[in-house]
């Protein structure tokens, strides 16, 4: 193959859509009715990012991340 596209993709990510766009957490949702899922979206709790980190680095901090 020539030019300059690297055709090698190992390691990537992709999303398979019909190109139409969605928000990531749309996209999410569906995946997750897809595998069974039956919360509504008033039953989903949000967090911010700040609290997420923070009780990732405490369990870190504590557990060192062992199992147990």
């Amino acid at each position: 193959m020539s030019g300059s596209l690297d055709p090698k993709v190992d390691g990537e990510a992709f999303h398979i859509t019909d190109r139409d766009p969605l928000p990531f957490w749309t996209f999410s949702q569906m995946i997750w009715r897809t595998a069974g899922d039956k919360a509504t979206p008033d039953q989903v709790i949000t967090i911010s990012g700040w609290l997420a980190l923070s009780h990732y680095s405490w369990d870190r901090q504590f557990h060192d991340g062992k199992n147990g």
